[in-house]
């Protein structure tokens, strides 16, 4: 059984935007809790015997405000509302995702 843990949102260098309309104590709260739930997964790996694919960790750099974002931002017309639909994977992060699952799935030295 595979787990997959989630892409990176709220990256290290992601600082406040228009995708990101948050101050900087906000944005390190998101960071804490990123890193929380891929604790999570880790843990939950481990209990259940799953094997963990890593991309958060592999989506760090690709966060939001990276030159090329695996997530897209908070859209316009969520501003102010429920943020239902926000932070939802692009192409490239999905085709990330199923990379490292391809990679996990040949093992090492099969890649």
């Amino acid at each position: 059984m595979l787990l997959v843990d989630y892409l990176t949102v709220i990256g290290p260098d992601t600082r406040s935007s228009r995708e990101t309309p948050f101050d900087e104590a906000t944005l390190e709260e998101f960071r804490r809790l990123g890193d929380q739930v891929a604790e999570v997964f880790a843990r939950t790996a481990t209990r259940t015997g799953a094997e963990l694919v890593t991309v958060g960790k592999r989506s760090r750099e690709h966060a939001l405000g990276s030159a090329e974002p695996w997530v897209t931002g908070l859209s316009e017309r969520l501003r102010g509302s429920a943020l239902t639909g926000a932070f939802h994977p692009t192409g490239a992060g999905m085709r990330a995702v199923a990379d490292a699952i391809a990679e996990h799935l040949k093992g090492p030295g099969l890649a």
